[in-house]
Order: structure tokens, then C-alpha cells, then sequence
């Protein structure tokens, strides 16, 4: 999840954005943070919002926030269900640390630093520059766009959506121009994972077999010569594609069997014979000495859309890499039609996809100042009006939104209380 600090960042900025003779300045230092303003991006924002179908696509874009906010808030209760009944998700959560909940690359380990800054980068441009978008074409005025820089880091974006103005709009406009953030995201998100999957219909493995991506040190294999990377095909040539098979055969032989093995190994089939050493954890079974993962499994199961879960695409690469083809671990088992930038694409398009959506989600829930906050507040007053107080209004507001926060708070410090 990504707290919206960019853009309340940019709003502090934004208050001493004048020089002495009243014009918006171009560049602004408020260390360690510069807000970087540029016409180009005014303009940009001007042409798209003449585009025929924006108008339409901001309902279609309205109606999506609920749904979102929805999805957020299932998740977050999910979470902390599931924390407090599961002693073993509590301890997975303690291992991967709350860092995990923050979509900063440097900051959340198991973001990559290249691939994430681009993703984030991507996904802020498109959030602020949708809430531009809708804003001009629905005739409501947008004073200045930019970046806000981290020392020379990019960490934000930002449209500067007259506040005025929006306040004054009918509830249908400005929830379209609130809602426009995180449904650029959404479809931005959908648009990488659809990129996602058809890179991933290219990929065929390089053998049909099983993965080894580790060899133990004077061990059969080892000493054989054979390395990670190779792929085990068959064994007393009886082809397998799992694991399981793998096991099924190998379980029954003792320390001391020699058996022949096929292996893809240096881009050719070759043959192997070993002699089966004693498993230090049952004197009685054979091994080779090797790690194994499936090729063929991860790989269907990925590219098969209508049997798979949707969880299945939230699968962090840099995290479960056994499950995932693309992953550091698991792309040299795989070749593709569009050659080795198969990797680099599909691992670009995944961290697109993912900070996205999760953006997109997270700012929909109904958390004040958020944009999913700010619209449930424009609801209340649309549906409430000359029924419901402006207090009554702030206090509703402010108790959902504390309660939202509370469950966030929950999910992240529940595994910490519960050990």
C-alpha cells in the first residue's frame, strides 16, 4: 500500500509557490524536497481533456471508485482476520517485516529499486495527471502541474486542481474528478497485466523437466558436473515434469543406487550417471543433493486466466520466485519468441501492474484526505443536502475514516501483538 503523501506534499508547496511579484515560480526549494512545475505538462493535460470519450470515461470511472473502495476495505478485514486465527501468516508477516506494506523502492525490500521507481513513477503521473484531465474537461481550471523531487529523486507528482473551484462544482463533477486518480491507475494496472500475460503466452520452457536451482557441495550431482540452471528430464528414462514424479521415483531407492539421469545441461541433452548418497535426514533414502522447482506448473498456472485465482497475480516475484516464471530465480528455464527481453518486459509490466492497482485501491477507501475520503465526504453532502449538518457531515467523514485506519493499523501490528 502507498500512503498519498505526494500529493499533500505538493499542496504545502504549493502555499509559496509566488515570487515577490506574484508569479508561480517554475522551480521551488523547500529542502530537502524541489517541486519541479512545467508547462508541458499543462499542455499535455489540455489536448487530452478534448479527447470525446473523457466526459464518459470519468462516470465510468465514478462508478469504479465504490467497487475499489469495497475490494480495499475486503482486503484489509481479510488481513486481519486471517492474522489473528493464523499463527503461521503471523509469523510470515514478522519475517517479511511491515517495510512490506510501503510501495517505496529502497524502502520495502522486495520492491526492486529500477523496475519499482519507473512503475511508482508511472503510476503518479497517471494518478495526477487523470485528476487534471477530468478537471479541464468538465471546465473547472488546473493552476500548474509538476514533479515534486526528493533531493534529485522523483517520489511525486502533481496537478494543482483549483480547490475553489472543485468545492463550488456540482457533487457529479467533482466525484468524477476525484475518482479520475485511482481509475487511471486501475486501467493503467489492467492495461500491464494484460501486457503481462500475452508475454507470458511467448514463453515455452526450455525442456519439459524439473528445475534445479541448487547444487550441495560434494553431493552426486555436484560432483557430476551437473550445475543450477539445468533441467532434469528424465531418470532410468522415465520422463518427468514434476517434482512429485521425480520423488515418486527416487523414493523408493536406497543410499548407494546408481542411476541414470537425463539432463538439459548447457543448451544439449546429456546423460549422467550417479551413485544415490544418504539423505542426513533419512538414513535409508537416496539423494542427489540438489533444490528442485517445477518449470511446466508455474508457467500454466500463470497463463491459465479462468481456472487460476486473481490472488495468483499479487504473487510477488520477489518473494515467492519459485512460483513465479519471470522471477530471478526461474526465467532461464524459459525461452520466448520475442527473445531475452522477455524477462526484463515482463518483470517491468508486473511491478506496473502492481503498484497501480495497489495505489488505485488504497486511495479509493474512504480515508480522509484521500481521494476515496474526499468523494464519500462530496456524497454526504450531495445526499444529505439541507438534511444533514456540515458537522454532521465531518463527524461521519472523520469516524470512517478512523476506522479504516484502525483496521490498517491492525493489519500491520497484529502479527507484532500476537506472537
Amino acid at each position: 500500500m502507498l500512503f498519498h503523501s505526494y500529493s499533500l506534499v505538493s499542496i504545502q508547496l504549493a502555499n509559496s509557490s509566488k515570487d515577490d511579484q506574484g508569479e508561480v515560480k517554475t522551480v521551488e526549494i523547500s529542502f530537502p524536497f524541489i517541486l519541479v512545475r512545467t508547462k508541458k505538462g499543462l499542455s499535455i493535460i489540455e489536448r487530452l481533456s478534448r479527447l470525446k470519450f473523457i466526459k464518459k470515461l470519468g462516470w465510468i470511472l465514478l462508478y469504479m471508485l465504490p467497487i475499489a473502495a469495497a475490494i480495499g476495505f475486503y482486503l484489509v478485514l481479510r488481513a486481519v482476520i486471517a492474522f489473528i486465527s493464523s499463527d503461521p501468516l503471523r509469523g510470515f508477516a514478522r519475517q517479511i517485516t511491515p517495510l512490506a506494506n510501503l510501495l517505496l523502492p529502497g524502502i520495502n525490500p522486495y520492491l526492486p529499486i529500477i523496475y519499482g521507481w519507473i512503475a511508482l513513477i508511472i503510476a503518479m503521473l497517471v494518478h495526477e495527471g487523470m485528476h487534471g484531465v477530468l478537471a479541464r474537461s468538465l471546465g473547472l481550471p488546473v493552476k500548474s502541474s509538476g514533479l515534486i523531487l526528493f533531493l534529485i529523486l522523483p517520489i511525486g507528482a502533481f496537478v494543482d486542481v483549483d480547490e475553489k473551484e472543485l468545492k463550488k462544482a456540482k457533487a457529479k463533477d467533482s466525484g468524477r474528478v476525484l475518482a479520475a486518480g485511482p481509475g487511471g491507475n486501475i486501467i493503467t494496472a489492467f492495461i500491464a497485466l494484460l501486457g503481462l500475460l500475452l508475454i507470458l503466452s511467448t514463453m515455452i520452457p526450455l525442456a519439459t523437466g524439473v528445475g534445479i536451482v541448487g547444487v550441495y557441495q560434494g553431493y552426486p550431482a555436484h560432483e557430476a558436473g551437473i550445475v543450477s540452471g539445468d533441467i532434469i528430464t528424465a531418470i532410468n528414462g522415465v520422463h518427468i515434469e514434476s517434482i512429485s514424479k521425480m520423488d515418486e521415483i527416487l523414493r523408493p531407492l536406497t543410499p548407494g543406487t546408481t542411476i541414470n539421469l537425463t539432463v538439459f545441461h548447457n543448451q544439449v541433452f546429456k546423460d549422467f550417471t550417479i551413485k544415490l548418497a544418504q539423505d542426513p535426514k533419512n538414513s535409508s533414502r537416496g539423494i542427489i543433493g540438489v533444490n528442485l522447482v517445477n518449470i511446466v506448473q508455474p508457467l500454466n498456472i500463470y497463463t491459465n486466466f479462468s481456472s487460476t485465482s486473481p490472488l495468483i497475480y499479487f504473487l510477488l516475484p520477489t518473494l515467492a520466485p519459485n512460483n513465479v516464471p519471470f522471477s530471478d530465480v526461474m526465467y532461464r528455464f524459459y525461452t520466448s519468441s520475442i527473445g531475452d527481453a522477455f524477462y526484463p518486459l515482463a518483470n517491468l509490466l508486473f511491478w506496473i501492474w502492481f503498484i497501480n492497482i495497489n495505489l488505485a485501491i488504497f486511495n479509493a477507501l474512504p480515508i480522509y484526505p484521500l481521494d476515496g475520503g474526499q468523494a464519500f465526504k462530496v456524497l454526504l453532502q450531495a445526499v444529505g443536502k439541507n438534511r444533514i449538518s456540515e458537522k454532521s457531515i465531518k463527524r461521519i467523514t472523520n469516524g470512517v475514516t478512523i476506522t479504516i485506519v484502525s483496521l490498517v493499523i491492525l493489519m500491520i501490528i497484529v502479527p507484532y501483538l500476537m506472537i
